[in-house]
């Protein structure tokens, strides 16, 4: 039977090995978690990590399938099901903040402030597409020139602006 430096060392590694297949580096996840690069080392090498570290990583990496097996036996199928959509919603926020920050240099809080403003719905007059704050699909328009940021999208309108090259000079 193996000890618990073995296993811990296999699971460090098989962080590292799922942390190199999406192709971040130790600094970009670090950022990601909002914790020093030191924890993730630590964590790959075999260490001690908090389960609050251990858990952000997890969810950056978006494995949260790893995190099920340590929800409680007793929770119900609606309250496992809350749960992990708790915790889905909680690891698309998080790469939208770093997502943000680093295409648009966008801090989460003004991401919020515009979809509040724009009442959740899609930034083109002429579309009144719901917008949901946490989802992949609400993208945020910019002019690809200046890199100034205009609103809030759904897919179907970034999509059909970004068809036609739209930027700062080309509107009225």
């Amino acid at each position: 039977m193996k000890d618990i430096n073995q296993i811990m060392l296999q699971f460090g590694e098989s962080i590292k090995q799922l942390r190199l297949h999406r192709d971040i580096s130790q600094e970009v996840l670090s950022e990601m978690i909002g914790m020093p690069r030191d924890t993730i080392r630590r964590l790959e090498s075999g260490g001690n990590v908090t389960i609050r570290s251990l858990f952000s990583i997890l969810i950056s990496l978006n494995r949260i399938d790893w995190l099920d097996s340590l929800l409680p036996d007793n929770l119900g199928v609606l309250e496992r099901d809350r749960a992990t959509t708790k915790i889905r919603q909680h690891i698309n926020l998080e790469y939208k903040r770093y997502n943000l920050m680093y295409l648009y240099n966008l801090k989460l809080e003004d991401y919020i402030s515009m979809f509040e403003e724009q009442k959740g719905i899609c930034g083109n007059p002429k579309c009144n597409s719901k917008l949901v704050l946490t989802e992949p699909d609400t993208h945020v328009d910019h002019c690809h020139l200046t890199g100034k940021v205009r609103s809030l999208l759904c897919s179907g309108c970034n999509a059909s602006l970004g068809m036609v090259k739209d930027s700062e000079a080309s509107r009225p």
